[in-house]
C-alpha cells in the first residue's frame, strides 16, 4: 500500500467536489490528482532518486499538499516544518532526516544548505498561478541517505516541549486506520464538514486536520497561511462558515478575551458543530467559561506525534479538565513506580496508527517502545469511570517523602482563587535545589501574589505551594503555538538571583 494512492484513489466521495479552499479558490480532488501527476514528471525528468526523505519548509497551500503526496507516490518520504523554523532548527531536522532533498517557498530560499541537499524553490499555484517547481544547485554533488520508502510513508518532527525535536517515523497504513477511528467514528467527519484548523500542517495536528482529515472523507478544509489571532479568524467566519474547529488551549483563551470586548461577534460562531482542543491540557477552568459563553463544550484530545488521537472527551459537565476515555482502537494503560498497572502512573498506549520509531534515535526507542506500547512519560489518574486526567510530564513532577506533586492539580488550584486567566506550574532547578515555580496571568481585580500564596498554603499541602510566583500579561509562547517553558523558567531564575 502507498499512503498517497490510498488519498488520492481509494475514496468514494465525489472527485470533483472542493476538498480544499484557498485565497478564494477551491481545490478538488481531481486538481490534486493532477497537480501530483505533473510534480511526478519533474521528479522523473530531474532523475530524481527514490528512497530518499525531503524536508519541506512551507506554508499550507494546496501546492504544499501536492507536493506533500506526490514525494509520498515518488517513493521520497516528506517532513513538514515551518518556514519559522530557524536554521539551527532545520540544521537537526536534515540531519535526524537523512534529508536528501530540501524544498522552500520563493521568498524562503536557505542557500546556507546548498552544499548538502539537493535544493528546490516552490512557486505557489494550482489554478491561477501554475506550480513553479525550480532546481538551486543541479551541479551539487548530494550524499546518497537511503530511507525505506516502502516502510516509512512520512515524517513527522516533534514540537520538542518534552526535549530536543526528533523524526517520528510513520508507515503507510497507520493513518487510515486512525483516520476510521478517530476523525469518521468519534468526530463524525463527512464530505458535509467544512475544517479550520488553528494549527498548520507543519505539526502532525494540523497535517491530519488539513489534509489527511480533509482528503480521506471529503470535507473541505480552509489553508490559512496566516498566523492565528481572534480578529483575523473572526473576519474569515464572514465567508467560511467551518463545521469542525481545531483549536489549542490558547487560541481559544484569545477568542474568549475577543468575544468579551466584541458579543456582537459571537453569532458568527453558529455554524460549528464541533470544538477540538488538543496541543496542550484544557484545563477546566477554560472548558467551563467555553461553555458558559458559547453554550457548547470543547471536545478534548491528548494525542502525540506517535499516534494522534489516544484520549477524547467529547464534552461533559462532570470530567470538563480531563483528557478523557481512549479512542476507539486504541488500547491504554497506566504503570505505577513499581512497574505494574495502576490507577495513578505513566500512560502507555498501542494502536495499529502507532510509529515505527524514531529516526537515528536507538536511545529514544529503547527508553519508549516497549512490544508495541509507547511511553508518553505523562502522569495520569484514571478514575472510577475509567476516565483519565493529567498530573504532569514525569519529568515535570516532584517527589517529596515519596508523594508525588502533580502541577496540573496545583493550577486547578491556583485558577480556583480566582481573577486569574492563567496559570502554568513547573519544576526547576537553580542553584541545584529543586524548587515548584508558577507563573501566572491575572486579571483587573487579582487580590495579589501574598493573597495568593496564603491561599494555596491553606487549600493544600504546603510542600505543594509553588516557591516563586511570577505575574505576566501574557503567556509567551513558541513556533507551536504552546507556551514557552524556558521562558517562564529563565523569569523565575532572574527573581530569584535578583534577592540573592
Amino acid at each position: 500500500m502507498n499512503y498517497a494512492d490510498f488519498i488520492l484513489y481509494e475514496n468514494t466521495y465525489d472527485a470533483d467536489q472542493a476538498v480544499s479552499i484557498y485565497k478564494g479558490e477551491t481545490y478538488t480532488l481531481n486538481d490534486y490528482r493532477e497537480e501530483v501527476d505533473r510534480i511526478l514528471r519533474f521528479f522523473q525528468d530531474h532523475h530524481f532518486q527514490k528512497n530518499r526523505s525531503a524536508m519541506l519548509v512551507l506554508d499550507d497551500s494546496p501546492a504544499c499538499i501536492a507536493l506533500y503526496l506526490a514525494c509520498i507516490r515518488y517513493g521520497i518520504v516528506p517532513v513538514l516544518t515551518t518556514p519559522l523554523s530557524l536554521d539551527p532548527v532545520l540544521e537537526m531536522g536534515l540531519q535526524s532526516s537523512d534529508a536528501t532533498y530540501l524544498f522552500t517557498g520563493e521568498q524562503q530560499e536557505r542557500p546556507a544548505f546548498y552544499d548538502r541537499v539537493r535544493a528546490i524553490t516552490v512557486g505557489k499555484g494550482l489554478k491561477a498561478d501554475p506550480l513553479r517547481l525550480t532546481l538551486r544547485n543541479p551541479e551539487t554533488v548530494i550524499p546518497e541517505r537511503f530511507v525505506d520508502a516502502e516502510e516509512c510513508a512520512y515524517f513527522l518532527m516533534t514540537s520538542g516541549s518534552s526535549g530536543i525535536p526528533k523524526i517520528v517515523m510513520h508507515s503507510h497504513p497507520a493513518f487510515p486506520d486512525t483516520n476510521r477511528n478517530y476523525a469518521v467514528d468519534t468526530l463524525h467527519i463527512t464530505e458535509k464538514d467544512s475544517i479550520y484548523s488553528v494549527s498548520k500542517m507543519c505539526f502532525g495536528y494540523g497535517l491530519a486536520n488539513n489534509l489527511f482529515f480533509s482528503l480521506l472523507n471529503g470535507a473541505v478544509a480552509l489553508l490559512d497561511e496566516t498566523p492565528f489571532s481572534p480578529e483575523h479568524f473572526f473576519r474569515l467566519l464572514d465567508d467560511f462558515h467551518p463545521t469542525v474547529f481545531f483549536c489549542i488551549p490558547s487560541g481559544y483563551r484569545m477568542i474568549l478575551d475577543y468575544l468579551e470586548q466584541h458579543p456582537d461577534q459571537l453569532s458568527k460562531l453558529d455554524s460549528i458543530r464541533i470544538y477540538i482542543s488538543s496541543g496542550e491540557p484544557l484545563s477546566k477552568q477554560l472548558a467551563s467559561e467555553w461553555k458558559k459563553t458559547t453554550g457548547k463544550y470543547i471536545s478534548n484530545n491528548m494525542g502525540s506525534s506517535e499516534s494522534s488521537a489516544v484520549l477524547f472527551d467529547e464534552g461533559h459537565d462532570e470530567s470538563l479538565g480531563s483528557a478523557g476515555w481512549p479512542v476507539k482502537g486504541t488500547s491504554v494503560r497506566l504503570e505505577g513506580p513499581d512497574g505494574k498497572e495502576a490507577d495513578t502512573g505513566v500512560l502507555y498506549f498501542s494502536s495499529k496508527g502507532n510509529f515505527i520509531g524514531y529516526r537515528n534515535n536507538p536511545e529514544a526507542n529503547a527508553a519508549v517502545i516497549f512490544d508495541g506500547w509507547f511511553r508518553t512519560g505523562d502522569v495520569f489518574r484514571r478514575d472510577a469511570n475509567g476516565c483519565y486526567w493529567g498530573l504532569g510530564r514525569e519529568d515535570n513532577m516532584l517527589k517529596y517523602h515519596a508523594m508525588w506533586v502533580s502541577p496540573a492539580e496545583v493550577e486547578q488550584k491556583i485558577l480556583s482563587f480566582g481573577h486569574i486567566r492563567q496559570a502554568a506550574v513547573y519544576k526547576m532547578t537553580v542553584d541545584q535545589h529543586d524548587l515548584l515555580a508558577a507563573s501566572i496571568v491575572p486579571e483587573d481585580d487579582f487580590a495579589g501574589v501574598p493573597a495568593l500564596k496564603a491561599y494555596l498554603q491553606s487549600e493544600i499541602e504546603l510542600y505543594k505551594c509553588p516557591e516563586q510566583i511570577d505575574v505576566l500579561e501574557q503567556f509567551p509562547l513558541n513556533s507551536n503555538g504552546k507556551t514557552d517553558y524556558p521562558v517562564l523558567k529563565q523569569r523565575i531564575e532572574a527573581l530569584l538571583r535578583q534577592h540573592l
